[in-house]
């Protein structure tokens, strides 16, 4: 399972004691979206805060509002910031 092996993946590397608030890079894609997710099922129960970043360079003119939007609300479902 996902959620494991970044739990696996976070315990090697070590997290900081003390963390409440984390920001993740999200693109709207389905890999940071699972990543977001992942996190967000294992910290919320820990306090932990996620905030979901996202950065629109304007190389998609059309897409980039779409996909910022689309981070926007995904994050709110999370009840994350943005």
């Amino acid at each position: 399972m996902l959620t494991a092996r970044i739990q696996q993946t976070l315990d090697e590397a070590g997290l900081p004691g003390g963390v409440r608030h984390v920001a993740v890079a999200a693109s709207g894609g389905a890999d940071s979206c699972a990543a977001a997710l992942a996190l967000h099922r294992l910290w919320s129960p820990r306090g932990i805060r996620l905030t979901l970043v996202h950065v629109d360079h304007g190389l998609r003119p059309g897409e980039d509002d779409a996909d910022t939007a689309f981070v926007r609300a995904f994050a709110a479902r999370l009840g994350a910031g943005f």
